[in-house]
């Protein structure tokens, strides 16, 4: 079956990038067809497994016509899939979910209605729970403390939006408030697909800040208050960092020097100087906390 097929009359399009992803797919799969919301297309794009991912897709592709399963001839990277699910979206909204993540049976109902009711919303999601590794976040560690070194804002609301914050107001308030956040899971929530296609940003080191920085131009960010989304920890962080991203060729090398650096340009280029002078504390401690996670890596 083909993108062509697809409904233009669904109200959500849900795009899975997947690569041997046969150990978590038929989870992540599951979990969009047991949704309470069922107007929606979900679109795989396989960047050409060699695992069972194939096997598992198109079985679930002859269950459900609503499944749309793409296999690639050849792995084009990341940076290919995500933007490729995004832009044969062809409903109102859309949202990424990886392979190796999973909904809770509301996801899609509970933040549709916000965005069906909120025009000034541009992306809902509900709080994010991450399994697979205890303790992922402890407040012992040097991360947790540099984080709080860069973060502003009242320390209840850091604990209850631990991963994912609403945000309103003024452009650079909200840009303000997401930069020293640090936190990048929001680009696993439900967008408005045309805002998201037009501030969609180059797949590159930390696309993901860059592109929550990108889309507050468009509108507000809500969250439900209650866990609708798990991330799976080791999936978040294999293939990812700073060395690995420069191996990939993903990160240049100056990106190893002055690590954040292309978040910073961005900020400067497309937010101005003001926002970046009054933010200097946060681009410098950013770059020590990217030196850090580099000797981190490095060790392993």
């Amino acid at each position: 079956m083909g993108i062509e097929n697809a409904s233009k009359k669904t109200k959500v399009s849900i795009g899975i990038p997947t690569y041997n992803g046969e150990k978590y797919i038929k989870q992540a799969i599951e979990s969009v067809l047991s949704q309470t919301y069922t107007n929606f297309e979900l679109i795989i794009s396989d960047n050409a497994s060699t695992d069972l991912t194939p096997l598992i897709c198109r079985d679930y592709e002859k269950k459900d016509k609503r499944v749309i399963y793409i296999q690639h001839e050849k792995n084009r990277g990341w940076g290919f899939n995500f933007p490729f699910v995004l832009e044969n979206a062809k409903s109102d909204y859309f949202v990424w979910l990886a392979d190796d993540d999973y909904w809770e049976p509301t996801f899609l109902e509970k933040n549709i209605s916000i965005l069906n009711s909120n025009k000034n919303v541009v992306g809902s999601i509900g709080l994010v729970e991450f399994y697979g590794v205890e303790n992922f976040h402890t407040k012992k560690n040097l991360v947790y403390k540099i984080k709080n070194l860069i973060r502003r804002g009242s320390n209840r609301d850091y604990e209850k939006y631990e991963h994912v914050r609403p945000v309103s107001g003024s452009y650079e308030k909200k840009a303000e408030t997401y930069l020293r956040f640090s936190e990048a899971s929001f680009v696993y929530g439900i967008f408005r697909t045309e805002k998201l296609k037009k501030r969609m940003v180059s797949m590159g080191h930390a696309w993901d800040g860059i592109l929550i920085l990108s889309i507050l131009k468009e509108g507000d960010l809500y969250v439900v208050n209650e866990i609708l989304l798990h991330r799976f920890v080791s999936g978040l962080h294999s293939g990812s960092g700073y060395l690995n991203s420069y191996k990939k060729k993903i990160l240049p090398f100056t990106g190893l020097i002055f690590p954040n650096s292309n978040i910073a340009y961005w900020c400067f280029k497309n937010i101005g100087m003001k926002f970046f002078l009054r933010n200097i504390d946060w681009f410098v401690l950013s770059i020590i906390y990217g030196w850090y996670s580099i000797i981190r890596e490095a060790k392993k």
